[in-house]
């Protein structure tokens, strides 16, 4: 059984046609549109970064799952060892 559940929500029309348009350039429906949109809120500037979301992405083998999270924290890890100069056109 699905762990979703449905909401109801009131958009203006200029938005919904912007959200469609972007879910349609991306190949996901609205509602798959509008739940990425909201995570991508939830988890913050660094969303590429958090290994909980990880488990929110379509695998065909789980245990590509733990490698994933594996090379994020890899990754962490030699970042904290490294100088890292900020990003200029951030």
């Amino acid at each position: 059984m699905s762990d979703l559940r449905q909401i109801g929500l009131r958009l203006p029309e200029s938005l919904i046609e912007q959200i469609d348009a972007d879910a349609a350039r991306h190949h996901q429906g609205r509602a798959e549109w509008i739940r990425a949109a909201c995570l991508a809120q939830l988890a913050g500037p660094n969303a590429s970064r958090n290994a909980a979301l990880v488990d929110e992405v379509k695998v065909v083998d789980e245990r590509a799952r733990e490698v994933i999270k594996d090379l994020l924290r890899r990754m962490d890890q030699v970042e904290q060892t490294l100088e890292i100069t900020p990003d200029p056109f951030a």
